[in-house]
């Protein structure tokens, strides 16, 4: 192959483009070889490359010295762009069911739409170009942002991107997506988009590329602000102990605390030879200043499904890989994010009491500023005696009728509220119609419901559309749906809402909506609800801490037993996920295994977990036969994640006693544990011979109270007679062998 290399010597034009020159040079070049180049690419290296017919010359496009700095100029101009990630998704469902109709980013707080708040924030930080990243109702989002702010953002590009997978289930999918897309190019500000914060960006990015210059290991800035431990605006699940390298902020330890009483320290924290800070009093921005690494690093470790994975993944490999995570503490600025009911009633109390500020009603609408914060839009009408106090936001074009009290509430537009109504701690959104002697406390109610005369509701989740008929007084913690439970994983498109359907009893005989399952059967899990009024948990693990004590000698260390149970609820939301939505068995197992790594969870502890949890979806509390149904029926739907855990004799046999200690302490249920075993034996998922070791040992526990409760289940006239029928069948299959 000949190579030319034509040095075409362009003299610089200061009135014309150096492209438009180079393409005159181009042109002429292409005339003296009469016109052998056909094909040309343009390089951003500013080469030029031409080749035809075994010919390649290659353009070099030289320039004068002023205009080469110029634009050496431009590309260090370009490295300096800052981009921001904005994961539209929260990968859980605590806002079920409503999430199961719209997407959390498109949720509405204090009358405005959640991204927006995000996209608003990093507008104002002047950065150039913001990603939005979709997983879940994508297509929702992208036509909302498309709508809302791709003409308003002339200084600033918003590309709105969509998962081309539906296997994206975490942050780190999405990021993982972003990666092979080569969105990255510089360093990029990564948040989620239920955020709302006011924190000033600009010096903190500065000061994380100077340390980068220093430190090119360093991949991750992490900001978090001071806030009190108990205090109301710091989720509970969150909560952190960091050690911290007090002169550089380099991150070299992280445990989340949730309630433990006992705190483990690695000693080789004790070997550092700089001052370590050990810090309770910080709450995360849920920013993070990203080197263009990161997102390869989740490439590279599949098992990295969020940001505490990554960063305890960093933590353990530094040594080999070098890494590092530092952490930057803000004295001044908000910032929180919308992940559970608890959060979205302190962030909303914290917007309307002027703590987010510029972020305050009075600046996004056209609305009356009075005392006690009480926030009125555009043609509110409020009727005589009305008693409206105490942080307190309306929307525009909203009626409420006589003697009605509103406290520290959020009210929608074009909302119809009664006479004689009261409306404590809660969230009303557009189109509601509240009638006469309702009483709504601690209750967010979704677009278009109707609550009909002398409802009560307390602590409960009122979907779209949902009616509450006449009188009725819902239990606490109540959410409804026009969205069957059975029903999710089909998509909305095919679901006639409107279609007149025998609703649950449970709304009234006017009343339309589906009440949702609660799975959380005993006090101490249905107090760790996610709640409007908050996590209860800890007060009552705090206040029978003693008792406790006293009266049994925990197995493990408290913090081990937090972890399970943290652990556990994971478990049971995924199994139940996995049932509803029919999710494929290895999805299924992919969270559960990364829950198991999040809380240090041994092999047994994941046998009981994933029993237990299957065992507590199936039991429907005074109906035995609608449990035998239920008990079936998952285990069927999970017979492909089952044969992967429960692939030995050990692990089985691990199976059947976990299911013999759970019907033991729920003895009423106690019929269901031969069905369990007949299933599971059916089902070729635990196999005869396991079985029957198991029913020759003796029933034994610890509890000395329980021990005729196994007993009385091993007496069970079924299982008896199952197990004589799998001896029989040993039998028969050994006669045939030795025949």
């Amino acid at each position: 192959m000949l190579g030319i290399i034509v040095n075409l010597g362009i003299i610089v034009n200061d009135k014309l483009k150096w492209q438009d020159q180079v393409a005159h040079a181009v042109a002429k070049t292409n005339k003296a070889l009469k016109n052998n180049m056909i094909l040309g690419n343009y390089a951003s290296n500013g080469l030029f490359n031409y080749a035809s017919n075994g010919l390649a010359i290659m353009l070099l496009m030289m320039t004068n010295k002023k205009k080469t700095t110029n634009q050496t100029g431009d590309w260090q101009k370009e490295e300096e762009i800052v981009q921001a990630v904005i994961i539209a998704d929260s990968f859980n469902r605590k806002f079920a069911p409503i999430t199961y109709e719209t997407p959390r980013a498109l949720l509405s707080l204090g009358n405005k739409v959640l991204i927006d708040y995000a996209i608003e924030y990093l507008i104002a930080e002047e950065i150039q170009e913001i990603i939005v990243f979709c997983c879940s109702f994508g297509e929702k989002i992208r036509d909302y942002i498309n709508e809302k702010w791709t003409k308003k953002t002339s200084h600033c590009l918003i590309h709105c991107i969509m998962s081309s997978t539906s296997d994206c289930i975490s942050l780190g999918d999405a990021l993982r997506e972003i990666d092979r897309e080569g969105l990255i190019r510089s360093d990029f500000i990564l948040l989620p988009g239920d955020l709302l914060s006011n924190i000033k960006l600009s010096s903190i990015i500065k000061e994380h590329r100077a340390k980068r210059k220093k430190e090119k290991t360093l991949v991750m800035t992490n900001l978090y602000k001071k806030m009190e431990p108990g205090h109301f605006s710091r989720c509970p699940e969150e909560d952190v102990v960091m050690a911290i390298e007090s002169d550089t902020n380099k991150l070299l330890y992280i445990q989340k605390s949730n309630c433990c009483k006992n705190l483990l320290l690695p000693m080789s924290l004790l070997n550092n030879e700089k001052e370590v800070c050990i810090r309770y009093d910080l709450a995360a921005t849920h920013i993070s200043i990203c080197s263009p690494q990161v997102a390869p690093l989740f490439t590279d470790n599949f098992d990295y499904q969020n940001l505490d994975d990554f960063v305890r993944g960093v933590l353990i490999n530094e040594e080999i890989m070098g890494d590092q995570v530092c952490i930057e503490v803000m004295n001044e600025g908000y910032s929180s994010r919308i992940n559970d009911l608890h959060m979205y009633n302190a962030v909303s109390m914290d917007l309307l009491n002027r703590w987010i500020y510029p972020l305050v009603p009075d600046i996004f609408f056209s609305c009356t500023f009075k005392r006690n914060n009480v926030y009125l839009e555009k043609d509110v009408r409020i009727e005589r005696n009305c008693d409206i106090s105490n942080s307190v936001l309306i929307g525009k074009s909203t009626t409420v009728g006589e003697s009605t009290k509103i406290t520290r509430s959020c009210i929608g537009s074009n909302c119809k509220i009664g006479s004689n109504v009261t409306i404590i701690n809660s969230y009303i959104w557009d189109d509601v119609v509240i009638k006469d002697n309702a009483v709504i406390n601690q209750t967010l109610i979704c677009n278009n419901c109707c609550i009909n005369k002398s409802v009560s509701l307390t602590d409960s989740i009122i979907s779209f559309g949902v009616c509450v008929g006449e009188g009725i007084t819902l239990v606490e913690r109540t959410r409804l749906s026009l969205i069957k439970p059975e029903n999710i994983g089909i998509h909305l498109e095919k679901l006639d809402l409107n279609k007149q359907c025998n609703y649950d009893k449970e709304v009234g005989t006017d009343g339309k909506g589906f009440l949702w399952p609660r799975h959380e059967d005993n006090d101490e899990e249905d107090a760790n609800v996610p709640s409007l009024a908050g996590n209860v948990f800890e007060s009552t693990d705090e206040e029978s801490s003693e008792e406790d004590d006293e009266e049994s000698l925990p197995p493990s260390p408290p913090n081990e037993q937090n972890n399970f149970h943290q652990f556990y609820v994971e478990v049971v939301e995924n199994l139940r996920c996995g049932v509803m939505e029919n999710i494929a068995a290895d999805n299924i197992s992919l969270e559960i295994n990364a829950s198991k790594f999040k809380f240090n969870i041994s092999i047994p502890e994941l046998y009981e977990a994933v029993i237990k949890g299957l065992l507590e979806l199936s039991i429907i509390e005074g109906s035995k036969q609608e449990s035998l149904v239920a008990l079936e029926k998952n285990i069927t739907c999970l017979r492909p994640l089952l044969l992967k855990y429960f692939n030995s004799d050990e692990s089985q046999m691990n199976a059947v006693s976990v299911a013999e200690s759970f019907f033991a302490t729920m003895l009423n249920m106690g019929g269901l544990f031969p069905t369990f075993l007949h299933k599971m034996y059916d089902k070729d998922i635990i196999d005869e011979v396991v079985i029957l070791r198991w029913y020759k040992k003796p029933p034994f526990t610890e509890e000395f109270t329980l021990q005729d409760n196994y007993n009385q289940l091993r007496q069970n006239p079924t299982l008896v007679k199952f197990i004589t029928w799998l001896n029989e069948a040993d039998e028969e299959d050994s006669d045939e062998e030795s025949d």
